[in-house]
């Protein structure tokens, strides 16, 4: 909130709060935040300075697990960039008071590629956050005063960033792991068909296709998942968040380190084992009818092979056949990712201090009906990554209706939305909000950017 007097009030308003780093600045085009620094007074008021800072800060701290836990905690800046935008002269003609009125004074940063993304939350205070200030000078003497204001900035990275656009498609960033149960004969292979989510529910859903392949083996083994069709199959999810946290010495080398582990979410889904039993045999009546046929139509043809045409391969061919694979069962599992406000930080690979990796792990397990006593158990692991979805109200998102293309969408507000180029802007989130009976001047805004343009009504 901008420190508002009875006469005097000092704002910033940007242009936008989200600096969002994709390929194209990863490849040397510098990203660049606009704004305004707004002072209304509404008296003759003495304005000695105006002057507008970018900070940024990390902050790392945990709690060390020994018997007489300490507190481990470093602080320390990243980021800083100032701009002084005014400054009262005396002997070069300014007034000494300005008039009342709405005085601004626009700015700009140029951020490097380099940054760390912000990180909001991690337990026990460990966040990187970078804000605006601005601070006035006003009045003279011993009644001189100082008003300051502050608004936050939200650094993200898109996947682009750090891949190229094309390993966007599912085909080429899918993830697969294969574990078996030889015990159970049951071979398992579970796919990952897009590691790159959103954080939150809002679009986040890790889905995963577990493909259950019986192993033909010998009904005589007891053991064998096939020999007891009322034994359960368990398929199972668990999203696992990694934090590494590391503080550093005043030559900036690694002092301390600690990692934590943290269950995120857990799914599950029981198959019972006749639906494989049911797969199994169909293939093997398969390769039967196969066999069968193949040893009929080297009796029918006992011309040929009183002729010498070749009953000798007609035996050979009949050793040589192998027994068809039963054909892989695929069941579906997804895991959703935690609603707001308990959604996830980003993934985070690049930092020096704090790294945050997830993973998830599936787990096949057989059990016998009505028992807890698990015959075998099976797990392995996928790595998915998480970005935070670009979900500022931007006005640059909304144009005039007046030049509409074919690849645009019209809400019922009338706003055009042109849809994200696949790659860059993959994950980006476009705000459709409920403004139906409300004026421009009504509608809620989480901030007043600069130049707003009115969305509907008059």
């Amino acid at each position: 909130m901008a420190p508002c007097r009875s006469d005097k009030c000092l704002k910033i308003s940007l242009d936008t709060h989200d600096i969002v780093f994709r390929r194209k600045h990863r490849d040397g085009q510098k990203q660049v935040v606009h704004g305004e620094v707004v002072l209304c007074t509404q008296n003759p008021t003495a304005i000695k300075a105006v002057k507008v800072s970018l900070h940024g800060v990390r902050k790392v701290h945990w709690l060390t697990d020994t018997l007489q836990p300490q507190t481990v905690r470093q602080r320390d800046s990243i980021f800083f960039q100032d701009r002084l935008l005014y400054v009262f002269v005396k002997g070069t003609g300014q007034p000494s008071k300005a008039a009342p009125g709405l005085y601004t004074w626009p700015f700009s940063f140029t951020l490097p590629s380099s940054l760390p993304e912000s990180i909001t939350w991690l337990p026990l205070d460990t966040y990187i956050r970078y804000s605006i200030t601005a601070e006035a000078t006003i009045g003279s003497g011993i009644l001189t005063k100082k008003l300051r204001v502050s608004e936050p900035l939200r650094l993200l990275k898109s996947p682009s960033f750090f891949i190229d656009e094309l390993q966007f498609a599912p085909e080429i960033t899918q993830q697969t792991a294969n574990l078996t149960l030889p015990k159970s004969g049951l071979d398992a292979t579970v796919t990952l068909s897009q590691p790159y989510q959103p954080t939150d529910n809002g679009g986040g859903v890790l889905e995963t296709t577990f493909a259950l392949t019986p192993l033909l083996l010998d009904q005589s083994d007891t053991n064998a998942l096939l020999s007891n069709p009322n034994r359960i199959v368990t398929l199972s999810l668990e999203l696992l968040q990694n934090v590494h946290l590391v503080v550093t010495d005043k030559h900036g080398e690694p002092h301390r380190g600690t990692k934590c582990t943290r269950s995120v979410a857990t799914v599950s889904r029981s198959v019972s084992a006749s639906e494989l039993v049911t797969a199994r045999e169909t293939a093997v009546d398969e390769t039967e009818m196969r066999e069968g046929g193949g040893g009929g139509g080297c009796g029918d043809d006992k011309d040929s092979s009183s002729n010498g045409g070749g009953g000798g391969d007609c035996s050979s061919n009949n050793n040589s056949s192998t027994p068809t694979p039963a054909p892989a069962n695929y069941f579906d599992l997804k895991l959703p990712l935690p609603m707001a406000p308990y959604s996830l930080v980003q993934s985070v690979h690049d930092g020096d201090k704090i790294r945050v990796r997830y993973t998830l792990q599936a787990k096949v397990s057989v059990e016998d009906e009505g028992k807890k006593t698990t015959q075998e158990e099976g797990s392995a692991n996928l790595f998915p990554k998480l970005f935070v979805p670009v979900r500022e109200r931007q006005d640059s998102v909304i144009s005039s209706t007046n030049s509409v293309c074919d690849t645009d969408i019209i809400d019922e507000c009338g706003v055009v939305t042109s849809l994200p180029s696949y790659g860059e802007h993959l994950f980006d989130t476009y705000y459709c909000w409920d403004a139906r009976g409300l004026t421009a001047d009504d509608i809620l805004r989480e901030r007043d950017p600069i130049g707003a343009v009115r969305c509907c009504g008059s």
